[in-house]
């Protein structure tokens, strides 16, 4: 899930959070000097100074002073990526939780994004990949286990 669909899912969709859908990255007007990046329909990341004209993307605004936090979540439980204490100040462990149960999905990575305001989650992937939990492998690869003998 993208920015934009998890704050609909949150209920918390603005226009400054929404993801941007164009058909190519010249159509996405950068007046303000913004940091946008995109997804372009090849799965190229990057600037939408660096796609390709004319390919179709999904672009949004990102804020060039956050840091970022992945949390992965199997059923109820879940693992920061990082020792971060912002993490658990922002309580990301059990928001990244109650997140998945809402949008029903029990195995889960959920990347935060963490500036001053506090934090906002940017991307759900309910397919994660190696590179997303090799920083709390063995906690998740242990609550994988426990429910599969559930």
């Amino acid at each position: 899930m993208t920015a934009g669909a998890l704050a609909a899912a949150m209920g918390t969709l603005d226009a400054a959070g929404s993801d941007i859908y164009t058909s190519g990255p010249e159509f996405i007007e950068n007046g303000t000097g913004e940091t946008i990046w995109g997804e372009d329909c090849e799965f190229r990341i990057g600037s939408i100074a660096e796609l390709r004209p004319g390919e179709p993307l999904r672009a949004r605004k990102l804020n060039p002073a956050a840091l970022y936090e992945i949390v992965t979540v199997v059923g109820d439980r879940a693992f920061s990526a990082t020792t971060d204490p912002r993490s658990a100040e922002l309580d990301l462990a059990e928001r990244s939780a109650a997140l998945c149960r809402r949008v029903d999905t029990h195995f889960a990575t959920i990347t935060w994004a963490i500036d001053k305001h506090g934090a906002t989650p940017v991307r759900l992937n309910p397919s994660p990949e190696e590179t997303e939990l090799r920083y709390a492998w063995r906690e998740v690869s242990q609550a994988l286990c426990t429910d599969l003998v559930k």
